[in-house]
């Protein structure tokens, strides 16, 4: 069966690849266009009190006119259904009071006022109108500006989501191929654990960018807010202005309009935001939209047996001739049989191996006693990393103890056959039982630098196989001490 058949995440963790990523400009720009019409129904109601100075009915009842319509903030939803008032356009006591309730009142005192109305035509237009006016240009700033701008990370989140969709796909068809030809021989770079360690880093970018959408989108409604409760708070003043000069009316003139402000007043700022993001239809995000977690996410064989390493851990390693000293580096032994060194332990910093070598194409020598004291065994491999020196090398490895040691080299050997993870009974992996990370830059080596002793020639056993007895002599003649184990590499070589 194909590993690439999407499976559902087990309990408490997420598909890699969400459909859809949070771009509310489009309804959000539809609810600026309401706050426009609102905006404008009071300043056209405003100018037709101007106009009240030239006819007192024909101005009340075009003002009348200019407010009929009910505001439409969500057009996802039915249209917003008023509250109704008594004939004072006073709204039910415990009702709350938005926008909608508020023009219902407005309206209701209009016809109260008709043959109401007297002069300010002067205060009206000095006072009123040049704060709905300039309402009016923020709101259309603020629509400009967001199409302008919108959230604009979508495109880099897909392109990241379709290369993590290909490094699960890739994974899954050479897992796929793992599991039929568990010993065939494969490239490095199709080991599915290190295939692996490139979907978790595809898989970091791709939630990275999704998280800092989150946090555009939360910005965007988050100004939107704070947009909504200042257009309420101009509205409130031009309410207030309002009634303040047509306080010199008559006292039907003066109390009704006193009712009109205390209306608008008792509106809570974010009333109508709060009505709007807890719809049930809003495609808005909660502000406590919890971020996304990698150790939470689920793709397929993430948790394949392929995946994970056999043994894992700290060694150090030197090769040829030339180098005196060891260098630290973190080792992977993987199911396929590949010997992988990372620069770190980090997958997201190093998810690319800087050393491979594939252990049935490779000779290791015997593993020297206890007693000798020596913490080291030596392998002839090639270096599949490498792109220059093709042919095969001496690489001597060495741990700090000689339990380390053992461990590794039976697990290389697989003189003992383990689960993953443990190389040995009753040893546990280097990285779980010394440090719990490793970065080769800022660790130096654990092993001081090797001194070469003087040379020592010697002679390679009758049954040896030249090539191996030649690399036995070359490393003899710089360290003595891995001369024995490299001289048994002709008789010696991986148990598969």
């Amino acid at each position: 069966m194909s590993s690439n058949i999407v499976s559902p995440p087990p309990p408490g963790k997420e598909e890699a690849i969400l459909r859809d990523s949070p771009d509310p400009t489009n309804i959000l720009l539809k609810r600026l266009e309401s706050w426009i019409h609102v905006a404008e129904m009071i300043d056209e109601y405003v100018d037709s009190h101007i106009l009240i100075q030239r006819g007192i009915t024909t101005g009340l009842e075009k003002a009348r006119k200019a407010v009929n319509d009910a505001p439409k903030f969500d057009f996802s939803q039915p249209q917003q259904v008023e509250t109704p008032a008594d004939a004072e356009g006073a709204v039910a006591s415990g009702q709350p009071i938005g926008i909608a309730e508020s023009f219902e009142t407005l309206r209701t005192r209009t016809d109260v006022l008709i043959n109401k109305s007297l002069e300010t035509e002067k205060a009206l237009k000095a006072g009123v109108l040049p704060q709905l006016a300039t309402l009016k240009g923020d709101i259309e700033k603020h629509i400009k500006g967001l199409k302008a701008t919108g959230v604009k990370n979508l495109k880099e989140i897909e392109k990241a989501k379709s290369l993590t969709q290909t490094s699960i796909e890739n994974l899954g068809t050479h897992v796929s191929s793992f599991n039929i030809n568990t010993h065939s021989k494969l490239d490095y770079k199709n080991d599915p654990y290190v295939l692996h360690r490139y979907v978790l880093n595809a898989l970091e970018d791709q939630v990275a960018k999704e998280n800092n959408q989150i946090d555009a989108v939360i910005s965007v409604e988050k100004n939107m807010e704070t947009l909504e409760k200042h257009i309420v708070q101009v509205i409130q003043q031009a309410i207030g202005l309002l009634e303040s000069d047509i306080h010199s009316y008559s006292t039907l003139k003066v109390e009704s309009y006193e009712a009109v402000s205390q209306t608008f007043a008792a509106i809570l700022p974010g009333h109508e935001w709060s009505q709007f993001i807890t719809s049930p239809s809003s495609p808005l995000i909660p502000y406590d939209t919890p971020k996304r977690r990698i150790e939470n996410i689920y793709f397929n064989n993430s948790d394949a047996y392929p995946t994970k390493a056999i043994y894992e851990g700290i060694m150090q390693r030197k090769e040829g001739k030339l180098l005196k000293s060891y260098t630290s580096g973190y080792y992977v032994l993987t199911p396929s049989r590949f010997l992988l060194q990372y620069t770190s332990q980090n997958h997201v910093k190093d998810p690319t191996p800087d050393f491979a070598i594939y252990l049935p194409d490779a000779q290791v020598g015997e593993l020297a006693p206890r007693s000798s004291g020596k913490n080291k065994f030596v392998i002839q491999a090639k270096d599949s990393a490498r792109t220059l020196g093709l042919g095969h090398k001496n690489y001597s490895f060495k741990t700090n103890t000689y339990d380390e040691c053992l461990a590794w080299y039976n697990a290389i050997t697989n003189n003992k056959p383990t689960s993953p993870g443990v190389a040995s009974p009753g040893l546990t992996s280097p990285v779980l039982s010394n440090q719990s990370t490793f970065d080769s830059t800022n660790s130096a080596p654990i092993a001081a630098p090797v001194a070469a002793p003087a040379a020592a020639p010697v002679a390679a056993p009758a049954a040896v196989d030249p090539a191996a007895a030649a690399a036995a002599a070359a490393v003899s003649s710089v360290d003595p001490e891995v001369a024995q184990t490299t001289a048994q590499f002709a008789n010696t070589s991986i148990q598969q």
